[in-house]
């Protein structure tokens, strides 16, 4: 009788060992199913982040370049009104050697 006891307790312990096991393995499953869907959503958010930094970037050199070439356009627009004003100082220099030796002669 107390064999037979034994016995049921022991494979009552079993069942329940075995329950147990089976329990948590599924709470295990579930757990790594849950940090997949984290992990991907991390990835994501990673490249979310990577992204906007290229983008901050390249809108940082478009911002740049069009300081260069505003640069570029005044630095011409200069040198335009330079030209003109040597041009104008060279034409008063020719007429004034052109009076000039109208008086000498």
């Amino acid at each position: 009788v107390q064999a037979a006891r034994r016995e049921n307790r022991r494979k009552s312990l079993e069942k329940k060992l075995e329950v147990a096991n089976d329990n948590r393995m599924h709470i295990l499953s579930e757990v790594q199913g849950k940090m997949s869907k984290m992990n991907a959503k991390l990835d994501i958010a990673k490249q979310n982040v990577e992204t906007l930094e290229l983008v901050k970037k390249v809108e940082g050199l478009e911002t740049y370049n069009t300081k260069l070439e505003n640069a570029a356009i005044n630095r011409e627009e200069c040198l335009n009104k330079k030209k003109e004003k040597a041009a104008k100082g060279s034409k008063r220099a020719s007429i004034i050697s052109m009076q000039e030796k109208k008086l000498a002669s």
